[in-house]
């Protein structure tokens, strides 16, 4: 049964996700940058506030965020509002205990860098002096620069509204309306992904068996592709051509192995041959709408 508005609560709940981040950069002015015509409107110069060393430590905090965001988007359905995650009841546990672990990365990492603020500050100065002068204003206290590394995180459960709200019946037929909206576009979403993830990888290893040799991590990335379809998106499927489509791809690469394929002419050739038949299966899918941020 896929999700609805009478079920969406049930599946699972949402996870909003912030993460704070820091440049460590100052702009440059018109002046400074001793150019008669720049076009400050739409071109802007920085040079950083500290010298590579330090750079690299903020750098690695910073990546620290962007990787947590990717492993939750990993794990989560498409949710039309940024930094809203919507996730399955059975990964809601391993994702919030990774966001405790790597929390405790981070401060750690923070903490390494508030000791060595001063030192870093002092070290900059020493090597780019004029650099200093333009930019030591901008150097926030070290409280604040440790602020700006923050993680935030919520769960929150939905659900369609009332009648027995406090909300008036027309308002409650109005926003009963605008949550049916909101699964059908996390659905759209869906779909769209597996249609072009599916296109890309399809293409690819037709491209592979004719012109180049079959890659095993292409078939990897395939095949985890389609346990994240069957894992996190199939109750969000419900057309029935996506899933005809996803069962003839799982039929075609199922045991198949791209040292197999590089062995054996034929088996590449047959091989080639039903990728180009997924290929316009995907294609020939009706009214797929195009991957974008849905604005609400």
């Amino acid at each position: 049964m896929t999700i609805n508005e009478k079920n969406f609560y049930e599946k699972g709940m949402l996870l909003v996700f912030k993460a704070g981040s820091y440049s460590g950069a100052k702009r440059m002015t018109k002046e400074q940058l001793e150019e008669k015509d720049f076009p400050t409107e739409i071109v802007r110069g920085v040079f950083d506030l500290f010298d590579s060393e330090y750079k690299k430590q903020i750098q690695e905090v910073n990546k620290l965020a962007t990787d947590m965001r990717s492993h939750i988007k990993d794990k989560s359905v498409p949710f039309p509002i940024d930094g809203v995650y919507f996730i399955m009841a059975d990964k809601l546990e391993d994702i919030m205990k990774e966001i405790e672990e790597k929390e405790i990365q981070k401060e750690k990492i923070v903490q390494d860098l508030a000791n060595d603020y001063e030192q870093a500050i002092e070290r900059y100065k020493k090597k780019y002096p004029k650099y200093y002068t333009l930019g030591h204003a901008k150097y926030p206290s070290k409280k604040e620069f440790t602020k700006r590394f923050y993680w935030d995180h919520q769960l929150i459960q939905i659900n369609a509204p009332s009648k027995n709200s406090f909300i008036s019946p027309e308002m409650y037929k109005k926003e009963l309306q605008k949550f049916k909206e909101t699964i059908d576009s996390i659905k759209q979403e869906v779909t769209a992904t597996i249609y072009e993830e599916l296109l890309i990888f399809t293409k690819r290893l037709r491209s592979q068996c004719k012109d180049k040799t079959p890659n095993q991590r292409t078939l990897n990335n395939l095949n985890k592709f389609l346990e994240k379809v069957d894992g996190t998106y199939s109750e969000f499927i419900d057309r029935k051509d996506i899933q005809k489509v996803l069962k003839n791809v799982k039929q075609e690469i199922l045991g198949v192995s791209a040292k197999e394929l590089r062995n054996t002419e034929d088996l590449k050739k047959d091989f080639r041959k039903s990728m180009g038949k997924v290929l316009k299966s995907i294609k020939a899918l009706p009214d797929i709408p195009k991957k974008r941020a849905l604005d609400f």
